[in-house]
C-alpha cells in the first residue's frame, strides 16, 4: 500500500495493481516512475528490513536519498547511522506543554508535569500523546499497563486544577 501512494506521488496517478500485483514488478514500476527525478523518501519507525526493500527504488544518479528510522541499530545494512538521544528534560517539558497547548505554564511548571516528563522516557512521541490527553481532557477510567500511555491518561486528572491562560496572567 506504501507503495501504491509512493507511485501516485511520483507520477499524479494510481498504478494499475493486477500489473504490480507481484513485489518485482511494484518495484519496478516504482523505479521507473522515480527515473531522472530526485526525491528524498522518508520510511519512519520501520521494525522490519522487510518493509524497507521494496522501497529502494530512487535513482542514484539524481542525488536522492532513503531516511529511515528505527529503534533498531544496523537494520539497514551499510547504511550511515545516526544515533539521537533523547530529549533533555527542558526540552521534553516544552514539547509536553506545547502538545497540551498550555505553554503560559513553562516558567512554573506543574510537578505533573515534570513527573509525566520523566514517565515519558522523555520521547517525543510520548510526550506529543501525553500532551494531546492534555489538551483534549482525555483520561479513560482503566489502564492496561503501566506505561507511558497510562501516565499521560492520567494528567488531565492530575491538571484538574490549572489555572486558565488568563487567571495565570491576573
Amino acid at each position: 500500500q506504501v507503495a501504491s501512494v509512493v507511485h501516485v506521488q511520483l507520477t499524479g496517478k494510481a498504478w494499475d495493481s493486477e500489473a504490480v500485483a507481484d513485489l518485482g514488478a511494484a518495484s519496478q514500476a516504482l523505479s521507473s516512475a522515480a527515473a531522472g527525478v530526485r526525491v528524498l523518501c522518508v520510511l519512519d519507525d520501520v521494525w522490519d528490513a522487510a518493509h524497507i526493500r521494496p522501497l529502494q527504488f530512487l535513482d542514484p544518479e539524481t542525488g536522492s536519498s532513503l531516511l529511515v528510522t528505527s529503534r533498531i541499530r544496523q537494520l539497514v545494512p551499510d547504511a550511515n547511522e545516526v544515533q539521537c538521544g533523547v530529549l533533555t528534560t527542558e526540552e521534553a517539558l516544552t514539547l509536553l506543554l506545547q502538545a497540551g497547548e498550555i505553554e503560559y505554564l513553562s516558567d512554573r511548571p506543574p510537578e505533573a508535569a515534570l513527573q509525566a516528563v520523566e514517565l515519558c522516557g522523555r520521547l517525543p512521541l510520548a510526550l506529543s500523546i501525553a500532551g494531546s490527553c492534555v489538551r483534549t481532557g482525555f483520561a479513560p477510567t482503566r489502564h492496561a499497563s503501566p506505561g507511558p500511555l497510562a501516565v499521560a491518561t492520567r494528567l488531565p486528572q492530575s491538571w484538574v486544577c490549572l489555572p486558565s491562560a488568563q487567571d495565570d496572567q491576573g
